[in-house]
């Protein structure tokens, strides 16, 4: 293996990494947690419910005190599972903490929703550092398709929406099926059932998404290219 390509195989693996610490924390934890917890030590689905769903609402805290501001996905992460901890706590219903968890993908959903028919998609928000990477040159061109500057920008416009409006149907349709399982099977077979669900969910929002990230991809090349094409110039005259 050449020196160029160990940085590019480390810098994948710590992507790899940094993508899969999420849904280790969010997702992993809460469901291991709850198993382990009602099965290994005997706990009821209460107490097994409520003591998972902690490292959620501390991982949110923590990557809201991390980024010196405030996160609105976080707080409301953190909102609902107090809210669903209380409501458990005095109803002793299981099936109302399993429930709380599709009001956040639920809430998120819509919002993207919305988001992406008033043309601003939120999932640009996290698209794009995916494909800029760091590059100036690459952010520009995505800022001059954004903004209309462009001959390709409604056509780059349409592929952005129509990203957020996917994943925004996903995780909607993810929510009423979770709350179906929630209040339609017992307790202990909804917790891994809604994780199930979930998981296919992000299989399915990445696999459809991939559809417009090419095509986002190809117009970006062709607008940095085009950006480019003014300032080679004078260098090329220069150098005759």
């Amino acid at each position: 293996m050449t020196s160029t390509q160990q940085p590019a195989t480390a810098s994948r693996g710590a992507n790899a990494r940094k993508a899969f610490l999420p849904l280790l924390i969010d997702v992993g934890l809460p469901v291991g947690g709850y198993y382990l917890l009602a099965d290994g030590f005997g706990l009821s689905s209460v107490t097994a419910l409520i003591i998972s769903s902690i490292p959620p609402a501390l991982s949110a805290v923590w990557a809201a005190v991390k980024q010196h501001r405030f996160n609105g996905l976080a707080t409301l992460i953190v909102a609902v599972n107090i809210a669903g901890i209380i409501t458990s706590i005095l109803t002793g219903n299981a099936r109302l903490m399993l429930a709380k968890d599709a009001l956040v993908t639920s809430t998120l959903g819509v919002a993207i929703l919305v988001s992406a028919l008033v043309g601003r998609p939120l999932m640009s928000s996290a698209l794009r550092p995916m494909i800029a990477r760091g590059r100036d040159d690459v952010d520009a061109a995505w800022r001059r398709l954004r903004a209309g500057e462009s001959p390709d920008s409604r056509r780059f416009r349409r592929a952005e929406a129509a990203f957020s409006l996917v994943w925004g149907v996903v995780l909607v349709a993810d929510c009423i099926i979770r709350v179906v399982l929630a209040f339609s099977v017992p307790v202990h077979t909804a917790v891994g059932a809604q994780t199930i669900v979930l998981l296919v969910a992000l299989g399915i929002g990445i696999a459809v998404g991939r559809f417009f990230v090419p095509v986002m991809g190809r117009l970006i090349r062709e607008e940095r290219e085009r950006g480019v094409r003014p300032e080679a110039a004078p260098e090329a005259a220069a150098s005759t």
